[in-house]
């Protein structure tokens, strides 16, 4: 089954897949921006997660903390941004 071009680039497994490929291959850079723009086109919990807990693994505490805190703000009940 071929995807239309708007349900591609809002598939959260393609987003998530595509920033596991980059973290995998330690291009950090890359995979941060593949989830910058998974929170832009797909929005979802899980990508807030991942986001911050990049930055988390990365040492950089201030962007985790507003990625964590504009997380909350969109999905107050993912217990997992807490």
């Amino acid at each position: 089954m071929l995807f239309r071009s708007q349900e591609f680039i809002s598939s959260e497994k393609i987003w998530i897949a595509a920033y596991q490929i980059e973290w995998e291959a330690q291009e950090i850079d890359r995979a941060r921006e593949i989830l910058r723009r998974a929170r832009t086109n797909c929005s979802s919990a899980r990508v807030w997660v991942k986001s911050a807990l990049l930055e988390w693994e990365e040492g950089r505490t201030a962007e985790e903390l507003a990625l964590l805190r504009e997380g909350i703000q969109k999905f107050s009940d993912a217990d997992k941004l807490h």
